[in-house]
């Protein structure tokens, strides 16, 4: 655009987006801003990039523990998040990256992925080495993470302790005269 009736001491001129994309953010000269003050001639460029925002892929852990025992069984699992497209401060092998971590009951594992070249597709896996122990999950299949887009799975894993059942005192006591009472009657029967 060009700028007509400039003040002799010079103009301040700004150069602004609106309408940006959602998951986008307008980066103006590579972060250095479109901004000029006192300008009396000359040409100034723009440059605006609307670059992608990374995408977040957060697994949630929940532990369930029923009856009394919780404490002989390890409440951790091993996590891991596995996508196409690079994710922050993970591994990558043959253009798959992933995330590793071992989370307790109520801790959470987040993933920071590019988006930068589309979406990026990502899911969760965990590995349980106790026997005993139900898992479930929710929503942790492939799903495909656009442009500052954020996904959340639910690992959840149940415990029942069946035991052994005891006897109160009481019990303990009926029992006692049960098998007596057994006792006498088989006694007096073979003698």
């Amino acid at each position: 655009f060009v700028v007509t009736d400039i003040p002799e001491a010079g103009a301040d001129c700004e150069v602004t987006e609106t309408g940006t994309p959602d998951g986008y953010t307008a980066v103006l000269n590579g972060g250095a801003g479109c901004e000029w003050e006192d300008v009396t001639s000359g040409f100034r460029i723009c440059q605006i990039t609307n670059e992608a925002n990374p995408a977040t892929y957060t697994v949630y852990k929940d532990w369930t523990v029923y009856r009394e025992g919780g404490d002989v069984v390890i409440g951790e699992a091993d996590v891991t998040i596995e996508c196409d497209s690079a994710i922050v401060g993970g591994d990558e092998d043959e253009g798959t990256w992933t995330l590793s971590g071992t989370l307790s009951d109520g801790e959470t594992l987040v993933a920071t992925v590019d988006t930068t070249e589309g979406p990026a597709t990502c899911s969760a896996s965990e590995e349980i080495t106790q026997s005993g122990v139900e898992q479930a999950a929710v929503g942790c299949d492939e799903v495909s993470l656009a442009a500052g887009g954020s996904h959340t799975c639910t690992f959840t894993n149940t415990v029942f302790f069946e035991g052994i059942p005891t006897l109160s005192q009481y019990g303990l006591a009926v029992l006692a005269l049960m098998v007596l009472g057994v006792g006498f009657v088989g006694f007096r029967r073979f003698v």
